[in-house]
């Protein structure tokens, strides 16, 4: 939940930071800003990054704790509006008591759904494009690329209370992201995006990338 923090280094100059964005998946928030502060008589600089938090903090923050989404954060506190009606959705149709496996089965099926890749219409290109890649392009918006679906599947299932997490790399060699689930102490891959080509005719559901193994994703997949 740091917006700002500070350290010291010998080993990195302004060129390394600037690329930090692209070694993070940006699932709880980016860097926005850094800045260095450096002595002559000192080898060691002070370096502070300046962070800005993303939807998906407030959104599991609120659902967790109960912590209010600040005012003006108007997206995450629609995405956390949506978010608990989908659980509850959920809820409805599958029993709170369900196993992990049906909680993911049913988040998986609810993404593909409900979600088109691609960019939102509208007035505001950049917004619509920002959107695209965040959880709230898939869940409010319904319109998203490979981030978007990814940060969308890891928001439900750790709101359902199961072990997700995203992997970036890269799918057919480009640039490309999925999840990662955990059912009895096993990981899964599974990229929900790739489970929902375009065109995909409504109510169809594919599984070709639902809870694989890595051989089975290093064939088209990789890191």
């Amino acid at each position: 939940g740091a917006t700002e923090f500070s350290f010291s280094t010998k080993d990195l100059d302004m060129d390394d930071i600037q690329d930090i964005n692209s070694l993070l998946h940006g699932y709880y928030g980016d860097v926005i800003k850094c800045k260095s502060e450096g002595t002559i008589l000192s080898s060691t600089v002070n370096m502070t990054l300046y962070c800005k938090l993303s939807d998906n903090y407030y959104v599991e923050r609120n659902y967790y704790k109960g912590e209010e989404i600040p005012e003006d954060n108007k997206e995450a506190r629609k995405l956390a509006e949506v978010c608990k009606r989908i659980l509850k959705k959920m809820n409805n149709q599958i029993g709170s008591k369900a196993s992990d496996y049906e909680k993911e089965l049913w988040i998986h099926n609810y993404i593909i759904t409900h979600t088109a890749y691609g960019y939102s219409e509208g007035e505001d290109t950049q917004s619509a494009n920002s959107q695209a890649h965040a959880s709230y392009g898939a869940l409010v918006s319904h319109k998203a690329v490979c981030n978007g679906y990814s940060f969308a599947m890891k928001l439900l299932c750790n709101l359902a209370g199961l072990d997700c997490r995203i992997i970036t790399g890269q799918g057919n060699e480009e640039n490309h992201a999925w999840n990662l689930v955990k059912l009895d102490g096993e990981w899964y891959h599974v990229d929900v995006t790739w489970d929902d080509p375009i065109g995909n005719p409504a109510n169809t559901y594919y599984y070709n990338y639902f809870n694989i193994t890595d051989n089975e994703i290093a064939k088209d997949h990789s890191r």
